[in-house]
């Protein structure tokens, strides 16, 4: 009788473990497809972008840097793409196909990819604000380039400090 009793108190905590880990696994599904939507919809605005501003009567800086900026922040946008789209695919099916063991390695694999495209869509977010800061100069007359130059850099700013902030407060 004690042995069956301490049999199903081991199944059920295997059972609690795994539904723990189902939660994770969801939670990085979900994590990586917002973060691949997000990308795929600023990579779609920075090439209808491209595809709508005229360089001709811009100087070669400025014409330069929003070519340079847009090229980064689509290719930042298309690596976070993929990336979210490979960990959830096979991260996911590691974790209901593999062999024994398989789930936790598939939440320890999607924890560490989580990092990287969080790094890259902040690096994406910056290229982003610099090809903006580069439009100004290549759509508007001198003035209203650097009042929205500045205006933009300042929005950065803060929203650099309150995603730090937001960071760390969630932090663990």
């Amino acid at each position: 009788m004690l042995r069956a009793q301490q049999a199903q108190l081991a199944q059920s905590a295997n059972i609690d473990l795994v539904n723990i880990r189902t939660a994770e696994i969801n939670y990085f599904v979900q994590f990586f497809t917002n973060f691949g939507t997000q990308s795929a919809l600023i990579a779609g605005f920075q090439l209808s972008s491209i595809s709508q501003v005229d360089t001709e009567f811009a100087s070669r800086w400025s014409a330069n840097m929003y070519w340079i900026s847009s090229a980064v922040c689509i290719c930042l946008s298309l690596h976070v793409l993929l990336c979210s789209v490979y960990a959830t695919v096979f991260g996911e099916e590691l974790a209901l196909r593999g062999p024994p063991g398989s789930m936790l390695t598939a939440v320890n694999g999607m924890l560490d990819e989580q990092h990287q495209v969080i790094i890259t869509f902040s690096w994406n977010i910056l290229f982003l604000g610099i090809s903006t800061i580069a439009t100004y100069y290549v759509v508007m007359d001198e003035i209203g380039a650097h009042v929205c130059t500045g205006v933009t850099v300042v929005a950065m700013y803060l929203w650099y400090r309150y995603c730090l902030r937001i960071y760390n407060r969630f932090q663990y």
